[in-house]
């Protein structure tokens, strides 16, 4: 059968599958298991699939049916307990059963046409923890999320189509997302667009992504976000779009992008002179390269280091330090301009 497990390994030879890699000695090695997709109906057939033991499941059917929508995974008849994709752990045969809304509960946002005939979706009206956002609606493009459209909104998983180019202004703010994957024509993402997901874990933004924007906090008081990707063509990054994010270890930009550099994980402009944002989950001793002459506003808040050598900087923006673990920095005669709240 069909393996559906994922889980980074030692050994052996990572393959990417499904939302991550896949381990090929796993695949060969470890033992499996099956697990039933029961989809309490008689109108869709049963599935049935492998995995491996211990891993998470993988490629997890999302199915559809006439005059009904498709509400999530559930371990019990009863639905009690829902499947969590990403952390459940399986370590026998299991079956899982298929919860079903009313099809009058089918669209469970309202939309609006904008000036150039494409689709916004405007609001978010039921509790579904799972919903798919269609590529067009009424034969247009759906382009657009817009404001507030789905803020302080349970949903946790949300499938976007390719034809998003813009999430606007506080879209996800405060809402359940554990996971997003950004289309590749999406071009902009607002302020505070998924400020305060706190359960907000992965950020998928393709390699080859078009996004040019990253608004002010985007990302902030995401508490659970481990990882941002700055795709090739990002020209302009908000103020604090990672603030607050106290999980998070690296920040890789395009090796290629004209206007940002990553190294050590840490973001500067392109020319190396300014340090951006050092991530507040990164740990361990850091050496700020010699070529920097400024630290921004808010580069090192949260952080979790405790010393700092700025003898080559001469400028300290303000809150550049704020909340961090800081206790010792070297600070010479070179600085000329000293920012407040540092």
């Amino acid at each position: 059968g069909e393996i559906v497990a994922l889980k980074w390994e030692d050994i052996g030879k990572d393959i990417i599958y499904g939302y991550g890699a896949l381990d090929v000695n796993a695949l060969v090695c470890e033992k499996k298991g099956t697990v039933k997709f029961d989809m309490r109906t008689n109108v869709i057939d049963d599935i049935t699939k492998s995995f491996v033991i211990n891993h998470t499941l993988q490629d997890i059917p999302e199915p559809e049916r006439p005059f009904s929508v498709f509400d999530g995974w559930y371990y019990d008849k009863e639905y009690t307990r829902e499947l969590n994709i990403y952390e459940d752990i399986f370590t026998k045969d299991l079956t899982l059963y298929a919860k079903w809304c009313n099809g009058e509960d089918g669209v469970p946002f309202e939309y609006s046409e904008l000036n150039d005939g494409t689709i916004e979706i405007t609001s978010y009206k039921k509790n579904k923890k799972y919903i798919t956002i269609p590529s067009k609606i009424n034969n247009k493009n759906v382009s657009s999320i817009g404001e507030l459209a789905f803020a302080n909104s349970k949903i946790e998983r949300i499938n976007l189509p390719d034809t998003i180019k813009n999430i606007s202004f506080k879209a996800f703010y405060s809402s359940r997302v554990e996971y997003i994957n950004i289309p590749k024509a999406l071009k902009y993402l607002g302020d505070f667009s998924f400020a305060n997901c706190i359960n907000l874990k992965y950020v998928n933004i393709p390699q080859d992504s078009e996004l040019e924007t990253f608004g002010i906090k985007t990302f902030n008081g995401c508490s659970n976000l481990d990882s941002i990707y700055i795709p090739k063509n990002v020209d302009e990054i908000g103020d604090n779009p990672f603030l607050g994010c106290d999980s998070l270890k690296e920040i890789i930009a395009h090796k290629s992008n004209k206007y940002y550099k990553s190294i050590d994980d840490v973001l500067f402009n392109k020319s190396m002179t300014t340090l951006l944002i050092y991530p507040a989950g990164k740990t361990g001793d850091y050496q700020i390269p010699s070529m920097v002459k400024i630290i921004d506003e808010y580069a090192f808040a949260y952080s979790k280091i405790t010393s700092i050598d700025l003898s080559n900087v001469t400028t300290i923006n303000n809150s550049a330090f704020a909340g961090s673990n800081i206790k010792s920095i070297v600070i010479k005669d070179s600085v000329s301009k000293m920012g407040e709240g540092i």
